[in-house]
This record gives C-alpha cells, sequence and structure tokens, in this order.
C-alpha cells in the first residue's frame, strides 16, 4: 500500500491538473504555494479521507484551520489513522 505521503501528494496533483506529484513538496503551503481554494480543500480532505478511511467527522475545526501545509496536512492523517487503529 501507497504511503500517506504519497496519497497526499497524488491527491493534490490530481486536483491540480497542472502539477504532477513530484512537483509538490512537503513545505508547500495549500493555499499559497499551491494556490487551493476553499472548496478544493474540501474536495481534497473529502478524497483523502475516503481513500485513506477516516471518518472526515473526526476532525476538528481547529485539524482543519492549523493545516496550512502539505507536511500538516500528512501529519493529521498519519494521527487519525493511528488513532483508529
Amino acid at each position: 500500500m501507497e504511503d500517506v505521503k504519497s496519497i497526499v501528494k497524488n491527491s493534490i496533483a490530481e486536483l491540480m491538473a497542472s502539477s504532477s506529484q513530484e512537483e509538490i513538496t512537503d513545505t508547500n503551503l495549500l493555499k499559497e504555494d499551491l494556490g487551493l481554494s476553499s472548496i478544493q480543500l474540501v474536495m481534497l480532505m473529502t478524497k483523502l479521507s475516503t481513500k485513506l478511511g477516516v471518518n472526515i467527522l473526526e476532525f476538528t475545526d481547529q485539524d482543519l484551520v492549523l493545516t496550512t501545509s502539505v507536511t500538516d496536512l500528512v501529519n493529521l492523517f498519519n494521527k487519525k489513522i493511528e488513532t483508529n487503529v
């Protein structure tokens, strides 16, 4: 199975048809660097929740507000996956 980082980067690349997974770095900011809109972020969270088997309703508002970079997103899903095991 792919690791969470690869799944996150691949999902971002799919959402941004103009980017490839290799162009997305861990430190990229989701809105500022990658230009994701609020709607795209919701779509990304929904897609990742489905792919990674995490209930999207488990995320708090604070989780979402503090998730600003690719690394934050990877860490958030890793934390939720570990909690559910």
